[in-house]
């Protein structure tokens, strides 16, 4: 008889199967055993973060942009604002069901870059302080998309895990009343699930800086591998969606460096599907000196 717990392991290994699909199966499992603070962050995902706290690994990092009903969308000058005020306006918290982050993905594949306008309430917020009558938005690569989507999945592959180890495997659709009382008096903490996957999360306050130290990264090194790429940009021999892409990458690069407070899980994020991307520059000097350097930066 197939286990629940170990055909959700096997799903999360299958990147066939999508994060959403994942975490309905999660959400079986979670309601069967009554884990409800399991329950509770699986429907925040499934349903969208309207009222509960965003997690941390839903924070993605772009380039600014605004709309000026003469010029159209046009890049925001961030090292002309108060640099609390240009992070602000960099980052986005994302409160969209997973399946619309999957549907974007699925829609977009060509740009490889994606433009999100903030809230109304946020919005007006923002036009006011930058003194600048235009729309403003975030534009971000579709590999911060794919991030979200990966920690997801990393989450409940770590409780899958926890789960077999104490024993709770369950058989055909249902769990035994033995594991049953193993899951009742088993602390399942989602904060603790998701550091141990090596994503984050922000507890009780939407807007509270938290951050994971993963290692700090040498930014006067990240500053000069950026220039070198940026310098070697046309030369690259790269399908126009990878090129548009690699562009993203390097702008939410650019906005780390300007930030007063980069953020090390987003940098390295973003260094890793740098070097993605570049690997299919075959044959490139260029692109094998960047990946080198890349590879020395995550160390």
């Amino acid at each position: 008889m197939d286990s629940l717990v170990l055909d959700l392991q096997k799903s999360t290994l299958d990147s066939n199967i999508p994060a959403s699909d994942l975490l309905r199966m999660a959400l079986v499992v979670a309601r069967k055993l009554d884990v409800e603070e399991l329950q509770r962050w699986i429907e925040c995902e499934l349903k969208g973060y309207h009222d509960a706290p965003i997690p941390d690994y839903r924070t993605v990092c772009g380039t600014p942009v605004a709309f000026n009903q003469y010029r159209g969308w046009e890049r925001v000058m961030t090292h002309l604002l108060d640099p609390e005020l240009a992070q602000k306006i960099s980052e986005f918290h994302i409160p969209y069901p997973i399946g619309e982050l999957e549907a974007d993905l699925r829609k977009d594949r060509e740009n490889g870059s994606f433009l999100i306008t903030y809230p109304k309430v946020q919005e007006a917020i923002l036009i006011k302080a930058l003194n600048y009558p235009a729309t403003p938005a975030v534009q971000v690569s579709g590999s911060q998309f794919h991030r979200i989507l990966d920690a997801v999945r990393n989450i409940i592959l770590e409780w899958a895990l926890k789960m077999e180890k104490d024993g709770i495997l369950g058989e055909g659709m249902t769990f035994s009343k033995a594991e049953k009382e193993v899951a009742s008096s088993t602390v399942y903490n989602v904060e603790n699930l998701i550091m141990s996957s090596n994503a984050q999360i922000q507890k009780n306050t939407q807007h509270s800086n938290q951050t994971l130290n993963i290692g700090a990264i040498d930014l006067d090194a990240l500053g000069k591998v950026l220039h070198t790429l940026k310098e070697g940009l046309p030369e690259l021999d790269l399908p126009k969606d990878q090129k548009s892409e690699l562009e993203s990458e390097i702008r939410t690069l650019d906005a780390q460096l300007e930030s007063p407070k980069p953020k090390s899980v987003v940098i390295r994020e973003s260094l890793r599907s740098t070097r993605n991307i570049l690997e299919g520059a075959v044959g490139s000097a260029l692109a094998t000196g960047v990946i080198y350097e890349i590879i020395q930066l995550l160390k």
